[in-house]
C-alpha cells in the first residue's frame, strides 16, 4: 500500500510543509534546508522533484518559540541603532550590515522575517541587494528605507513589485508596526513618550 500510495500522484499530503514553509519556521535559508533534507538531517519526503517535511516533526523541532529575526542594512549606524532600539525591546533579534555584500554574507547562514533596506549605499545600491534575495524572499518581507528618494531607483525598485518605501527620519513606532505588518506577530507597544521623543527627531 505505501509503495502505491507514493506513486499515485506528485501532490504533498495536508499535513506536510514545503521547504519555504520549513525555512520560515526554522530560520533557515532554502539551500540548508534541501542540503538538510538530501542528507537525512531534516525528516522529509521527496515528491517528484519536491521536497516535504512532516509539520509534526518541524514542529517539535521548532517548538521552542524564537524571536523575529530582523536585517538592517545600512552604512548609517545612526539608522542601524535606531532599528536595534526600536525593536529588540519587542522582543526581535536586530543583525545589522553595513553594505550589500556584508548583508548577503550574512544572508548565506541564516533566515529573516524581516529586511530594512536602505536604497543609497556606497558601491552597491539596495536595489541590486533585493534582487539577489528575490530568490530567498518575498517582497512582502523588505522595507525600503531612504532620506532622499531619487525618482529612477524608485522606478526601478517599483518595477520589481509592490514594495513599501519608508522615508527618513524614522520613528521607533513606525519600525515596529512595519514588522507587525511583514510577520504578522503581535509586539507590545511602545511606550508614549519614547515614540514621541523619536517622532521628534
Amino acid at each position: 500500500m505505501k509503495k502505491n500510495t507514493s506513486k499515485q500522484n506528485s501532490s504533498a499530503p495536508s499535513d506536510f510543509l514545503t521547504a519555504d514553509e520549513v525555512g520560515q519556521r526554522l530560520r533557515l535559508p532554502l539551500s540548508t534546508v534541501y542540503h538538510l533534507a538530501k542528507t537525512g538531517q531534516l525528516p522529509a519526503v521527496q515528491f517528484g522533484r519536491s521536497w516535504r517535511f512532516s509539520a509534526t516533526s518541524i514542529g517539535r523541532l521548532g517548538a521552542e518559540p524564537a524571536p523575529l529575526r530582523v536585517l538592517v542594512v545600512d552604512d548609517d549606524t545612526v539608522t542601524c541603532g535606531l532599528v536595534s532600539s526600536a525593536l529588540e525591546p519587542n522582543g526581535c533579534k536586530v543583525l545589522e550590515a553595513g553594505s550589500v555584500d556584508a548583508a548577503l554574507q550574512i544572508c548565506r547562514g541564516q533566515r529573516f522575517d524581516a529586511l530594512f533596506i536602505d536604497l543609497k549605499m556606497p558601491g552597491r545600491d539596495g536595489t541590486e541587494l533585493i534582487r539577489e534575495l528575490l530568490g530567498e524572499y518575498s517582497l512582502n518581507q523588505m522595507v525600503v528605507i531612504t532620506a532622499n528618494p531619487d525618482i529612477s531607483q524608485v522606478a526601478e525598485l517599483m518595477a520589481l513589485g509592490p514594495i513599501t518605501l519608508v522615508c527618513k527620519p524614522l520613528s521607533m513606532p513606525q519600525l515596529v508596526e512595519c514588522v507587525k505588518r511583514m510577520t504578522g506577530t503581535y509586539l507590545p507597544a511602545l511606550p508614549a513618550t519614547v515614540g514621541a521623543c523619536f517622532q521628534r527627531g
